[in-house]
């Protein structure tokens, strides 16, 4: 079956968010965080592999209802402020 193309592409605002997240962890523990940690801990925590945070992050996977809401609560904030969509780009209409 092939993959559906959606009017529209979702955005992400993952990279102010992790970062946000990486200097209030690192505050808490009193010791530096890595990204590379903070996406080993939010993997864990949302029950996804490592890659597949790289890959949202990248906007190369949309991420399912389930794993946004726990994205979302593990950074802190809502859906919303998270994601977003813009209209795709139609060529040939």
């Amino acid at each position: 079956m092939a993959r559906r193309e959606y009017p529209f592409k979702l955005k992400n605002n993952l990279d102010r968010y992790l970062r946000v997240k990486q200097a209030k962890l690192t505050i808490e523990r009193n010791q530096s965080l890595t990204l590379q940690d903070l996406y080993k801990e939010m993997a864990a925590y949302m029950g996804v592999t490592v890659n597949t945070v790289a890959l949202i992050k990248a906007n190369n996977y949309n991420p399912s209802v389930v794993v946004a809401l726990a994205m979302a609560e593990f950074l802190g904030a809502t859906v919303d402020e998270l994601f977003s969509i813009e209209p795709r780009e139609v060529i040939g209409n």
